[in-house]
């Protein structure tokens, strides 16, 4: 009968098995900490919990986008011919609501020279040339379009 020896590669594979443990077991605890920490500790659980209270595309867009602004992307949809360019007064470049604007409104695409300007958040603008009020939504919504001549 022969005595069990333990091999010394035997030891080190257990060895290294267990600090990959620890290690998987550091990361996952990390990554847990850096996924929630703004969801408990800046209290945004409160508005992932609205957003997933709101039933349907359209009510999940509109709280991302913000209920005002949204009320006007359908508006503008509705409103404004196909294939328009449009410009706005209102929502600031390169902003996350200009490119939501933009996604939105999309087969209209935003040019420097628009036939349409979209007023957002501002009182109503007088009838000055190139434009004149072509559709209002509210009292802080408009499009107006470009007047020829």
């Amino acid at each position: 009968m022969k005595a069990k020896k333990t091999d010394p590669e035997k030891i080190n594979l257990i060895f290294k098995k267990t600090v990959w443990k620890y290690v998987l077991a550091l990361w996952v605890s990390i990554w847990m900490l850096v996924f929630f920490k703004n969801l408990f500790f800046k209290g945004y659980i409160k508005d992932y919990g609205e957003l997933l209270k709101r039933k349907g595309l359209e009510e999940k867009r509109s709280f991302v986008t913000g209920d005002h602004l949204y009320g006007l992307v359908k508006f503008c949809k509705v409103n404004l011919p196909e294939g328009a360019t449009f410009g706005y007064k209102g929502i600031e470049d390169d902003s996350l609501s200009d490119r939501q604007f933009q996604l939105y409104l999309y087969p209209c695409l935003k040019s420097d020279n628009p036939d349409y300007l979209i007023v957002y958040g501002e009182k109503a603008p007088s009838d000055a040339r190139p434009w004149r009020t072509f559709k209002r939504l509210d009292g802080t919504g408009y499009i107006l379009k470009k007047v020829e001549g």
